[in-house]
């Protein structure tokens, strides 16, 4: 799933259970989420990088040959404390043949 926010290119991708996060744009971000697992995550924030721990409360989706249904919980844990994320994602295909 491909989309843009906020001026930022996102691209989740779906595999294995498993949920990756690539963000490009004012920063970078990647993640790789797997539900009951603590990961590295990457922050690069003008030419600098940055590793932190993210921790995978809920991986859950379904996909279909024309939609995606995903939610997502998970923690991100800095020094100074951590960022809960919700994520509920409801993608569609659609199509309109022109003429």
């Amino acid at each position: 799933l491909r989309y843009r926010q906020d001026g930022a290119n996102v691209v989740l991708r779906f595999e294995n259970r498993a949920v990756y996060i690539d963000r490009e744009g004012d920063y970078g971000m990647q993640l790789t989420l797997k539900e009951g697992k603590s990961l590295t995550g990457k922050l690069v924030f003008n030419g600098n990088e940055g590793v932190f721990p993210v921790q995978s409360e809920r991986v859950a989706y379904s996909i279909t040959e024309k939609s995606l249904l995903a939610s997502l919980h998970y923690r991100l844990l800095f020094d100074g404390g951590a960022q809960d994320m919700k994520l509920r994602i409801n993608a569609r295909e659609t199509y309109s043949e022109e003429k």
